[in-house]
């Protein structure tokens, strides 16, 4: 196992003063730092810039230390927001760098800000528009609107698990839409037998208010999709709610799910509101406007990790040097850009760069590190 130290930086109402919190995590511990970045103070009024923390923590790689810092500081904070009412959430993360005591190169990770305004834009077309505005129907208004609302969150959240939870609610408002579409029967859990009338008087007992029924005939008989998808999203929905695992364990199966509930949703919407979907169901959704970041990684030699301190940085982008060099018409644009070492007494190894956004736009570096973005 290895020790790393990782920087965030934290948005939110509240005054943390210099205080440190130690998790306990069976043989190991994790200590959290906090930081208050304030101009002035007047009494229960401050000018903040906001805080800062970071997380002493040991893991075998510098990507599992980011997971379980990201979880340990956000269980944390939510319990700040519980003792406060104040909303205290991650804002972003800064640093990552390996702060084993035995060791004297030490990887790092540093997320950079990268302020180019490149996003996935889509224009608002009028007709599909103004159908979706007509094509409300009456006698299920309350439900469409609130699933509508839900599918709108699903894409909103970061969270994975707030992602999810927010498009099967949706669905959960239109289950019943579609539930008296098809009868179904008791099945015995172990032969399987479906008993579709009572062995002493042979009356036919079907049952149609089974939770969820709806949701499984529209993803099988409507969408065609095989039973197993039903059943995995029921399954994560149960263990998400009753908390049948922990999240770690769940993140992998959150990813594969979502895409599945989010196209769901909102097939079932267009489906209730009788519009076209064949468009729509090939088009990715844009799930989020994610800020652009650098992601750079390296190795370093010198200078202690104690006396690290943030902000912290090994590279700075000089974001006055941006320009716009050279556009063409295939969606690419060259760009200029300059970044100047504040290492210190470090002695940087190996550094590479690579572009954290919106999925389909990608940073290229040329041989004479010119990026491109497309």
């Amino acid at each position: 196992m290895r020790t790393f130290r990782v920087f965030y930086s934290i948005h939110g109402n509240v005054q943390f003063g210099n205080c440190n919190i130690i998790i306990s995590r069976g043989l190991d511990n994790v200590n959290i730092f906090f930081r208050d970045l304030i101009n002035e103070k007047f009494d229960q009024l401050s000018t903040v810039k906001g805080s800062s923390c970071y997380l002493d923590l040991s893991a075998p790689n510098i990507n599992d230390a980011l997971k379980q810092a990201e979880d340990s500081l956000s269980k944390i904070l939510i319990r700040i927001t519980l003792s406060t009412k104040s909303v205290v959430s991650i804002d972003k993360v800064l640093f990552i760098i390996d702060a084993s005591p035995e060791i004297d190169i030490r990887e790092f990770y540093q997320f950079t800000d990268i302020n180019l305004d490149f996003k996935n834009v889509r224009p608002v077309s009028a007709t599909p528009f103004a159908d979706i505005l007509k094509s409300m129907p009456r006698k299920m208004a309350t439900d469409v609107e609130r699933a509508t609302r839900w599918y709108w969150k699903g894409l909103k959240d970061s969270d994975l698990v707030d992602s999810f939870i927010n498009y099967f609610i949706g669905l959960e408002a239109l289950n019943e839409h579609f539930q008296k579409a098809k009868k179904t029967y008791p099945k015995c859990p172990k032969c399987g037998y479906v008993a579709k009338e009572c062995p002493k008087c042979h009356k036919s007992i079907p049952v149609s208010n089974i939770k969820l029924l709806g949701i499984k005939y529209f993803m099988t008989e409507v969408m065609r999709l095989p039973e197993n998808a039903f059943e995995e999203i029921k399954s994560l929905r149960n263990d998400l709610l009753h908390v049948n695992a922990d999240y770690d364990s769940l993140r992998p199966r959150l990813k594969s799910a979502i895409p599945i509930t989010e196209k769901t949703l909102l097939f079932a919407l267009y489906h209730l509101m009788n519009l076209p979907h064949a468009e729509k169901m090939s088009v990715l959704p844009i799930w989020r406007g994610k800020e652009g970041q650098l992601l750079i990684t390296g190795f370093v030699e010198g200078k202690e990790v104690d006396k690290i301190e943030p902000p912290v940085a090994m590279l700075f982008l000089d974001t006055k040097t941006n320009k716009v060099i050279e556009k063409k018409s295939d969606g690419q644009a060259h760009i200029y850009t300059r970044f100047i070492v504040e290492a210190g007494a470090y002695s940087l190894k190996e550094v590479r760069l690579r572009y954290l956004g919106e999925d389909s736009i990608a940073l290229l570096m040329d041989n004479e590190g010119r990026p491109a973005f497309k």
